[in-house]
């Protein structure tokens, strides 16, 4: 089950997420971009793709942990930072900038209560040009796999109705030996080979925690130095070659997508704009 969505309001209250980032990044002198759906959006549509359901950004790790411990410190109250070393159970690694006013439950994670986010990723240096890199990174990619199936709570059924039967139980055998795993332990190790490498001089940003893969993985010069992008009724910032970072994602990224996929890309269990997460009530609310 997951609830219908009125677009229009919900990309109204993202974007004043968004703008509240923008001016606490400038405020703070912290460089920002936006990526994949977002920086998409920005390009083919001067803001919200129509169908999307949610906004990403990504913040060089220099800066990274900076942002998180100011906006611990000084944000305004309705705001607050949820990542995996202080919301238990977190089924992300990356850090998300709540709306505490709000109360969202995606369908794949029945468990986990929030609020309205943005998606805040951390963007480490990488590598690609040599093969214990490329090891590196496929690790880092098998380990945030892991934690998201350890805190699914997809059923079996579920699984094997969207993926088929061969498909679907290679998924649930992969469930199992994760949720065998101690979650705290995979978030530790996964932060740790993240921040393995930290010489500038290698030649690429990763955003690993993203989903698109190795495709995520681009060369410096792409991002660039952060640039201004009209979006909607503000402007935030992007890569400075939008077009080589979306080709790298997306490829032919101006042509729109077939009419049946251009679907909200989340499902929500729950949703509410106007109801705090922490007052949420199971037996009242649904």
């Amino acid at each position: 089950m997951s609830v219908n969505i009125n677009a229009d309001e919900l990309h109204e209250r993202l974007l004043t997420m968004a703008k509240y980032f923008h001016a606490f990044c400038e405020e703070n002198n912290i460089d920002y971009y936006m990526l994949g759906g977002t920086m998409l959006g920005a390009v083919r549509h001067k803001g919200f793709i129509p169908w999307d359901d949610d906004m990403d950004f990504g913040i060089p790790r220099s800066d990274y942990d900076r942002f998180i411990q100011l906006f611990n410190e000084k944000s305004k109250p309705e705001y607050e930072l949820r990542f995996y070393k202080n919301a238990k159970n977190s089924p992300m690694h990356y850090a998300k900038l709540i709306d505490n006013r709000t109360t969202l439950i995606e369908c794949n994670y029945h468990n986990y209560i929030e609020g309205l986010y943005i998606d805040i990723f951390p963007l480490d240096v990488a590598d690609k040009n040599n093969i214990s890199e490329r090891i590196r990174n496929k690790r880092i990619m098998i380990k945030h796999s892991l934690i998201i199936n350890h805190c699914s709570t997809i059923s079996e059924r579920e699984i094997i109705n969207g993926r088929g039967i061969a498909k679907g139980l290679l998924k649930i055998i992969i469930k199992k030996y994760a949720q065998m795993r101690n979650l705290n332990k995979l978030h530790n190790s996964l932060e740790e080979l993240m921040t393995k490498r930290k010489d500038d001089n290698l030649g690429y940003i990763a955003n690993y925690l993203g989903a698109w893969g190795e495709r995520e993985i681009v060369p410096k010069s792409t991002m660039g130095v952060p640039v201004l992008y009209q979006f909607d009724d503000t402007q935030l910032y992007g890569p400075e070659d939008y077009d080589g970072y979306l080709k790298s994602l997306y490829g032919k990224y101006m042509e729109l997508p077939p009419k049946e996929k251009r679907i909200f890309k989340h499902s929500f269990y729950y949703l509410n704009l106007n109801r705090p997460y922490r007052k949420y009530n199971n037996k009242k609310a649904i």
